[in-house]
């Protein structure tokens, strides 16, 4: 089972290695700690000030555990999050301020998104905890299982509907990443190619993309398509129709040309994707297209600049239950539903982690 040839390393390689198998090692004591902070709103207690540890606990309460907290903000000045200075009050305090990544972290700025939202919810608790299914899932002890779904008992979307304490970081995450990418979206892709024809956003949650596109592209019909329980609390959108339905029933699937799916298929392993793309097939015309908005993972022994935070994004589908591709397993997944790729774009502003497949019927 085990190899019988053992990599040797010299002195000097062993030096070097160490202390990055600690870093990596011990990654989380700094994501556990930025935790904190924004569990505790230490952004939002700072602002745009310089305080002294003095200062902030007395901000928060007696309560708190100034030492505790103190040492957990003396480490994340070392990566970015608080900068630490001395006070001139001759006292020679501790005084932190917000450095620019701890400055995302406020809350409530007007017209500055926060990803507050997002330390939250990949770390906390239900998340937490299904990482630590990944040993016995990937031994086989517990195979085929989905990692959050074990550690929790029920996948994500029903455990988030009935625990909105997780639920509300959840969708405003997903919320900052669908804003963000709207530029790339936009400006990237050739819409105009659609003037005159009907295209349906697929699990479209509030319709943000075809609002968008609608603005911008106002000879294109949008259709915004997604679960009654769903569409029930999106609010009206002049010039986009709301629909209530299942992409995995296509006769619920409203008439249109082109279909466009952002993020969808990224939530799904191979055999449900098959499905969902020959339920499209179904409801499509012969002429009808769809178009993929997810990311493009690098094949295998190639790498690129994004390559890290891609495959960090893989890991994190893989404990939902779903999986990133390259372009050679999205491609399989079409033959194998009766498309082929017509295009693919990578997007350089807005969402430099997706792409965008456009695919016909073979």
């Amino acid at each position: 089972m085990f190899s019988m040839k053992k990599a040797m390393l010299t002195e000097d390689e062993i030096k070097s290695a160490v202390p990055q198998i600690l870093d990596l090692n011990m990654a989380f004591f700094t994501q556990q700690c930025l935790y904190t902070m924004v569990k505790l709103r230490i952004p939002d207690v700072i602002g745009a000030e310089t305080l002294s540890m003095k200062e902030i606990c007395q901000r928060l309460g007696e309560n708190v555990d100034q030492d505790l907290l103190f040492r957990q903000m003396r480490l994340l000045a070392e990566v970015g999050i608080f900068v630490e200075t001395a006070s001139e009050d001759g006292e020679n305090q501790y005084c932190y301020s917000l450095a620019l990544q701890g400055k995302l972290l406020q809350t409530g700025v007007e017209g500055q998104p926060s990803m507050a939202c997002g330390v939250h919810h990949l770390s906390e608790q239900p998340a937490w905890k299904a990482w630590a299914t990944l040993p016995e899932i990937t031994s086989g002890q517990a195979k085929g299982e989905v990692p959050f779904e074990r550690a929790n008992g029920q996948r994500d979307v029903p455990y988030y509907k009935e625990h909105p304490e997780s639920g509300k970081p959840f969708y405003e995450f997903m919320s900052f990443f669908s804003y963000s990418e709207l530029k790339g979206i936009l400006d990237e892709f050739d819409w105009s190619a659609f003037n005159g024809k009907i295209v349906c956003d697929i699990a479209g949650c509030y319709g943000v993309v075809m609002k968008a596109v609608k603005e911008k592209f106002p000879d294109i019909t949008t259709i915004n398509f997604d679960l009654p329980e769903v569409i029930e609390k999106a609010e009206s959108i002049p010039g986009v129709q709301m629909v209530a339905g299942d992409m995995f029933d296509s006769s619920t699937i409203p008439s249109c040309n082109v279909v466009f799916m952002k993020h969808i298929l990224h939530d799904w392993y191979d055999e449900v994707c098959i499905k969902i793309m020959k339920s499209l097939h179904k409801a499509l015309p012969s002429d009808g297209k769809v178009v993929i908005c997810d990311a493009i993972l690098p094949k295998p022994g190639v790498t690129n600049p994004i390559a890290k935070s891609q495959k960090n994004l893989d890991m994190l589908m893989a404990i939902f239950g779903g999986k990133e591709r390259n372009q050679d397993q999205y491609r399989a997944i079409f033959e194998a539903s009766g498309w082929k790729i017509d295009s693919v774009l990578p997007m350089t502003s807005g969402g430099p982690l997706t792409g965008i497949i456009t695919t016909s019927k073979v």
